[in-house]
């Protein structure tokens, strides 16, 4: 549940980036725009282009962090199934162990029994 939570947060923050990224751009594109400067060539495409790259890596470090930590809730998971799994199986083994222990000492009152004539 944490690991989904996580996730979705990550979601969140990388749509939060882009959405700034498109924000940027539109800010940009108007004021070149006001300017008269054309903005689909040259340094002012180049700019768009810069801008859209950031927002897509800043979008990217958000699912990548949100992944990792998922991943630490994920492993954390596994590590308590496998110690609860491991736990389970010593008591079946303690089980198994007491009643052999219990049969030996049984087994060792008849023969002593036996022994005496018993």
């Amino acid at each position: 549940m944490q690991a989904a939570d996580v996730r979705r947060v990550g979601e969140i923050q990388a749509a939060q980036a882009e959405a700034r990224g498109r924000q940027t751009q539109a800010g940009a594109l108007a004021a070149l725009g006001v300017s008269g400067v054309e903005t689909t060539t040259g340094s002012a495409a180049a700019a768009m282009e810069s801008i859209a790259f950031e927002a897509a890596t800043d979008a990217a470090r958000a699912r990548a962090a949100a992944a990792r930590h998922a991943w630490g809730f994920e492993f954390e998971a596994r590590q308590r199934e496998t110690a609860a799994e491991r736990t389970r199986r010593l008591g079946i083994l303690g089980e198994k162990v007491a009643l052999v222990g219990g049969a030996a000492q049984i087994a060792g009152q008849a023969a002593a029994a036996y022994g005496r004539g018993g």
